[in-house]
Formats: structure tokens, C-alpha cells, sequence
């Protein structure tokens, strides 16, 4: 390698590294940002109104405290000064771990609503559930494979201390079979809409706030999976048109996209069912999360 080469790989490799470690920073100030601004919805939704132990409280804490501390642990790593090869060995494997599962935890939300809207059908459970555990099973292959079979520097130049990996094995991949479940989710998500779109409630009493939340779980769906498409679509023009080599920046935006979507639901839901319009009370979430009641019912 002559100097202009040399001097050429020093300056592509310094524009990864500082172009990742600007996407780390700004993923980490979205999520501390979201934090404080729905901080208050937290507040009264999850820990007053909220208070005992049930699946909306243990999902969105698991995605907002555990997802978020995730987050910053492999954040925190492409800031260190100087990584050694050790500490490269066991950080470039686990890095799309964090990331596989908060989306792997926003989908089984997903997967609730979708039940719930179905009339909690079995059958629609048990088809999504196939296909969930289909993509969970491939991930973790793709996953396994990369982390046995991926090279892994501390350091890509001489005197360049950066965790770097060489080889990626299957990792290009791993889009598709999140890709391809949640397209099935979606497709289920616009039918059920369309049909509810055509039915009338009449439950006495329960018109309007009945209405409200199947409004909401429809609708927060759809813009769930708006913000999901544009995500993936960001992640495979990085990883097919610039390389693996971004995998750091697409893993820190996904993570914080999912975490901060998948509260939003949560506190989105919580909040129609606690206040329903044209209703002087208030409606228990049970039906939203799954809980095994008839109908929407007050509290």
C-alpha cells in the first residue's frame, strides 16, 4: 500500500468512526430527550393509575428502562479510548443483540393488540405466533453464525484503536426476517382495520369509549409500522449501499426508534383507556392487554 492509499484508508476509516459515533450520540440524546417529555404521561399512567404488577407496566418497563440501559452499554463501547481486543471479542458479537430484543419485545405488543382487535381470536394467536417464533429462530441462527465466525480488531490501522469487525458472515441478511414478519403483521393489521372500519358498536353504553380504543390500537399500528418502514428502509440503503460498516449507527437508531415507539404504545393505550372520549369514566385496559374478559368494560 503506497502513502496516498495508506493516507486514503486512514481518513475513510476516521469519517466511519466519527460518522457511527455521531449516530450513537444523537440515538442516545433522542432517548434521554423522549424520556423527559413523556416523562409525565410515566408518571400518571404507569405508576399511579397504574400501580399494580400487569403486562402494560412489565412491557413498557422492560422496554424503556432495560432497552434504554442496552442502549447506552453499547453505545458507551465505540466511546472508549482505547479498546482492547478482548473487550472487542465480546462486544462486536453481542451488538445486535440489544436491538433484536426490544424489537423482539415491541412485536409481542404488537401481537397483543392484534389478538385483542381479532376478538382475541386463537387461531390468528396461533398463525402470528408460528411466524413470530419462525423469525425469532433465523435471527438467532444469523446471529450465532457471526459471532463464530467474525474476525475482530481493536485495531483496523496501526495506532487506529477502534472495535472493528472484518467479516460479517450472514449479518447483511438479518433485516429480511424482521422484514418479512412484520409485513405479515401489517397485512393483518389493514384487514381487521377495513372490517372494523365497517361495523357499528352498540354494546349500551360502551359506543364511544369501544369505538375510541379499537380507534386507537388501529391507529396506533399504522403509525407504528410508518415508523418501522422508514427505519428499515434507512437500514438497508446503509447496510447494501455504504456496507457493514455502519452496522453501529442503524443498530444505535433502530434500538432507540423501537424503544421509544414500542412506550409510545404503551402510554398511548393507557391514556384512551383511562380517559375515553364522550364518557364520564373510566375503561379498564384488560381488553387491550389480553386479559381474558368478554368485553371493554369500566373499572
Amino acid at each position: 500500500m503506497d502513502l496516498s492509499q495508506l493516507e486514503q484508508a486512514y481518513t475513510e476509516l476516521g469519517r466511519i468512526i466519527l460518522v457511527n459515533r455521531l449516530c450513537e450520540a444523537g440515538a442516545i440524546a433522542w432517548l434521554v430527550y423522549d424520556f423527559f417529555v413523556m416523562f409525565d404521561k410515566e408518571i400518571e399512567y404507569i405508576w399511579k393509575k397504574n400501580r399494580k404488577t400487569k403486562l402494560s407496566t412489565i412491557l413498557y418497563l422492560s422496554l424503556r428502562y432495560l432497552g434504554s440501559t442496552l442502549g447506552l452499554f453499547i453505545s458507551g463501547a465505540f466511546f472508549l479510548d482505547k479498546p482492547s481486543l478482548a473487550i472487542c471479542k465480546v462486544f462486536i458479537p453481542m451488538q445486535s443483540w440489544p436491538t433484536w430484543l426490544v424489537v423482539s419485545t415491541v412485536q409481542v405488543l404488537l401481537q397483543l393488540r392484534l389478538y385483542v382487535l381479532y376478538n382475541r381470536s386463537n387461531k390468528i394467536l396461533g398463525f402470528m405466533s408460528i411466524f413470530f417464533l419462525a423469525e425469532m429462530a433465523t435471527q438467532v441462527y444469523i446471529y450465532v453464525n457471526f459471532g463464530a465466525t467474525t474476525k475482530v480488531s481493536n485495531q483496523p490501522l496501526p495506532g487506529i484503536y477502534f472495535c472493528a469487525a472484518s467479516s460479517y458472515g450472514l449479518l447483511s441478511y438479518s433485516v429480511f426476517p424482521t422484514l418479512a414478519f412484520e409485513s405479515i403483521v401489517f397485512c393483518l393489521c389493514v384487514w381487521v382495520g377495513y372490517q372494523r372500519s365497517k361495523e357499528h358498536f352498540s354494546a349500551p353504553g360502551l359506543r364511544w369509549s369501544r369505538a375510541h380504543l379499537i380507534d386507537i390500537l388501529i391507529k396506533g399500528n399504522v403509525l407504528y409500522y410508518f415508523g418501522f418502514a422508514l427505519m428499515w428502509i434507512f437500514a438497508m440503503i446503509a447496510f447494501f449501499v455504504y456496507g457493514l460498516q455502519w452496522g453501529p449507527a442503524v443498530n444505535a437508531f433502530a434500538l432507540a426508534t423501537f424503544v421509544i415507539g414500542g412506550s409510545h404504545l404503551i402510554l398511548h393505550l393507557l391514556e384512551a383507556a383511562y380517559i375515553p372520549p364522550h364518557s364520564g369514566g373510566q375503561v379498564s385496559t384488560a381488553a387491550v392487554f389480553a386479559h381474558p374478559t368478554s368485553t371493554i368494560s369500566r373499572a
